[in-house]
């Protein structure tokens, strides 16, 4: 399978990659309050328009076309949604020209490794953590399908040591229709997560299988003291929540892209509730 050969070329890269060849950090912007006329790239919105109590934060992460036309709706959605709900929101854009190596995502290719990802995560929670009234102690991060993958290496003990060390963590992170392998060799969720999880799945997710999933998150649950859910949705695709992408095909895994209102909004609540619980 052509995905999965781009896979275990993104699985060396992350393994290999060095400090010397590092991409460029992401420059993140001021927090500013949300409108319909604004771009979500790095920015950083506001619940209301000063924070005057400790707030919650949420990293958005998104899959690995980015943040582009037939996308964009979604991501803004979330972010009104978690803005709503009295969070901060951060959506990281990965994909910019900032030297490295090539990244591939099937159909395109960006030059950002799968290392940088997970330190854009990290530096994103850095940067949060410096804004005023910021809950220090509720940064969150959701990632989407790649982003998922990057939340689920992120949260490993080992890769944290490894790539980030002493940086703050997220308190807890979510996944909708992320991988969690690929045959046994290429793994996006190990047993030593050590970060707070909801992972959530399709069913009839051909991309993304759910059933490549169960075995690692019940390891997860049995083997670390965090809170952690996982739920699979009947009869539901990849990218669900697109509704944008309705009808396109899955490029390179013989699947559609089925818009799901109903899942779409249950995926909101759980996300939500999963955040909400941590005071």
């Amino acid at each position: 399978m052509n995905f999965l050969r781009i896979c275990l070329v993104l699985f060396i890269s992350f393994l290999f990659v060095s400090s010397a060849t590092a991409e460029k950090k992401l420059k993140f912007k001021k927090p500013k309050e949300y409108s319909k006329f604004s771009r979500i790239n790095n920015q950083v919105f506001l619940p209301t328009k000063e924070l005057t109590k400790p707030t919650p934060a949420v990293i958005i992460l998104p899959s690995c076309d980015g943040i582009k036309k037939n996308s964009v709706a979604s991501y803004n959605r979330w972010t009104k949604v978690f803005l709503e709900n009295g969070y901060a929101v951060l959506t990281v854009d990965h994909y910019q020209k900032r030297g490295g190596q090539e990244y591939g995502c099937i159909w395109q290719k960006r030059k950002v490794s799968e290392t940088q990802l997970v330190r854009d995560l990290y530096d994103a929670v850095k940067y949060l953590s410096t804004i005023p009234n910021i809950d220090k102690n509720r940064i969150f991060s959701i990632g989407f399908s790649l982003g998922a993958m990057t939340n689920g290496l992120a949260a490993s003990q080992k890769q944290y040591d490894r790539l980030i060390k002493n940086k703050p963590r997220p308190r807890a992170v979510a996944g909708l229709y992320g991988a969690c392998h690929y045959n046994d060799v290429v793994f996006f969720l190990y047993p030593d997560t050590s970060i707070n999880l909801i992972w959530l799945m399709g069913e009839k997710d051909v991309a993304t299988p759910a059933s490549d999933c169960t075995e690692i998150l019940e390891k997860i649950k049995k083997l670390n003291k965090i809170k952690m859910s996982y739920h699979i949705y009947p009869d539901t695709t990849h990218c669900w929540d697109c509704k944008t992408k309705h009808g396109l095909e899955d490029a390179g895994q013989g699947g559609v892209f089925i818009y799901n209102e109903k899942v779409t909004k249950d995926s909101e609540k759980r996300v939500l509730d999963f955040f909400n619980s941590f005071k």
